[in-house]
């Protein structure tokens, strides 16, 4: 059953937190790739939480970020239903807030936070581990995929070992391989990151699709597959 996000409530301060955290290094990835030597350290895309779409591209994994995002604002008055995507992106979110927390130099967490559109304070790093794991346990929207938080494994799963999984959690994976099979991300994707990005780092992501438009899907793309 769906639940309602209170826009005040620690759920939803941990969510963005972990937006944050997932942004920031997926981002990284994306000047490491693209623009070698402007990336602070080496960096991984979020997504890489999960073994099955690790090698999809980091602009892809920063489109369907924010994507979720989005609607994760959008429905924050009301219950949070999503789908089974966006579920795994929070999955993948969630684990890069726990491994940013779990980094011997604390400072790393308090950067990005600082950094980001909201004001969030947590005590400390145990503080926002707790949450986070409350989080993950409680689960603050419908749950279609139980066993994402129950048994991540099975996003592990190995395709040849795919019988053993059933038909949601193959919906899942079906799903993921097509965004792995992906290169060029929606325009759109400069408008879905309201409270999630600074103006800075607004700017910096729409410099670096302006700098690299094949990345975009383009009209003519849009004609081919019409």
């Amino acid at each position: 059953m769906s639940r309602p996000l209170s826009p005040q409530s620690t759920s939803l301060d941990i969510l963005y937190a972990a937006f944050r955290a997932a942004f920031v290094r997926t981002f990284d990835s994306l000047l490491t790739e693209f623009l070698p030597g402007q990336s602070r350290t080496p960096s991984r895309g979020f997504l890489e939480q999960i073994s099955l779409t690790c090698g999809c591209a980091p602009q892809v994994q920063l489109d369907v970020l924010l994507v979720t995002w989005r609607r994760i604002r959008s429905e924050v008055d009301g219950e949070l239903d999503l789908g089974l995507l966006h579920q795994c992106v929070v999955y993948c979110a969630l684990e890069e807030l726990a491994d940013v927390s779990a980094e011997e130099n604390p400072s790393s967490l308090r950067s990005i936070l600082e950094r980001g559109p909201r004001q969030i304070r947590f005590p400390d790093v145990q503080c926002v581990t707790s949450a986070l794991r409350t989080v993950q346990v409680t689960w603050p929207f419908s749950v279609d995929v139980a066993t994402i938080h129950q048994n991540p494994m099975l996003l592990n799963v190995r395709m040849d070992n795919s019988g053993t999984i059933g038909q949601t959690q193959r919906r899942l994976v079906s799903q993921l391989l097509e965004l792995v099979g992906r290169w060029k991300v929606s325009p759109e994707i400069l408008t879905t990151s309201r409270d999630l990005l600074s103006h800075n780092e607004h700017r910096a992501v729409a410099n670096f699709f302006h700098r690299f438009p094949e990345l975009l899907i383009s009209e003519g793309d849009h004609d081919k597959l019409s």
